[in-house]
């Protein structure tokens, strides 16, 4: 599988759609009160479609890293025993299949690794494509470390060891790290919203109040330069409470 190219499924299309139509019809109703807003509304549109793309791809690569977590830890069990990586990858897979439900990532990963281990595909092959084709640097360090003791010929059950807990400690920051600003990135979008709110409600319950802003130059560049401010601060926000470790 390739994760840097996975495509949204069609119940994520639909929202999507749904979705861009909404910002569009808001843009062009609340702001400019005409269809001729949509025209400003289109490109908003397309840039909250990237960054909606870019946070999809996100919570994949997160739950992957979190399945992937478990895996190494199983494998590291199972050297524990006396088991051979290569014997490891066959008790991690039972493992993770009691973890998880059929057809979960890390499973389909380390089933492509058992069918190439019976064709004599070195392992270190086997996590440096899983590290290439998931893009995420977890697993690339992981890959790394198998590849580099298999060929000095190092303590692999001492290193693998110590590189699964530097990995599950870095993991765990993480997830704590997501957990903290969850809260946060809340706030951020109530505090996004609540002007867009506002405004519909001023327009909805007194609409003369608005009308000195609809239908002129004045009020055109005032209500631009309002959702500019508006769209800046959910990005800078965006920035703000994304913390990579």
């Amino acid at each position: 599988m390739q994760y840097k190219k996975l495509k949204p499924k069609v119940r994520e299309i639909i929202i999507e759609a749904v979705k861009l139509f909404v910002l569009i019809a808001t843009v062009s109703m609340l702001f400019y009160d005409s269809i001729m807003g949509a025209v400003i509304g289109i490109p908003i549109a397309v840039f909250q479609l990237n960054l909606d793309k870019k946070e999809r791809k996100k919570r994949i690569k997160d739950k992957l890293v979190e399945e992937f977590k478990d895996m190494i830890i199983s494998i590291d069990s199972a050297l524990s025993t006396g088991a051979s990586l290569e014997k490891s990858i066959y008790a991690a897979l039972s493992d993770i299949k009691l973890l998880y439900p059929e057809g979960s990532m890390i499973e389909n990963e380390l089933k492509l690794m058992t069918v190439k281990l019976s064709v004599n595909v070195p392992i270190e092959n086997l996590f440096c494509d899983f590290g290439e084709r998931s893009g995420i640097r977890e697993i690339k360090d992981f890959a790394a470390v198998v590849s580099t003791a298999g060929k000095t010929g190092g303590n692999l059950i001492r290193i693998i060891r110590k590189t699964v807990s530097n990995i599950s400690m870095k993991i765990d920051t993480k997830r704590e790290i997501s957990v903290i600003t969850a809260a946060k990135k809340r706030e951020q979008k109530i505090m996004t919203v609540m002007p867009v709110l506002i405004l519909a409600y001023l327009k909805l319950v007194n609409p003369g109040y608005m009308v000195s802003l609809y239908g002129n130059v004045f009020g055109t560049v005032f209500m631009t330069i309002c959702l500019a401010v508006i769209c800046g601060s959910y990005y800078l926000g965006t920035k703000i409470v994304d913390i990579e470790v």
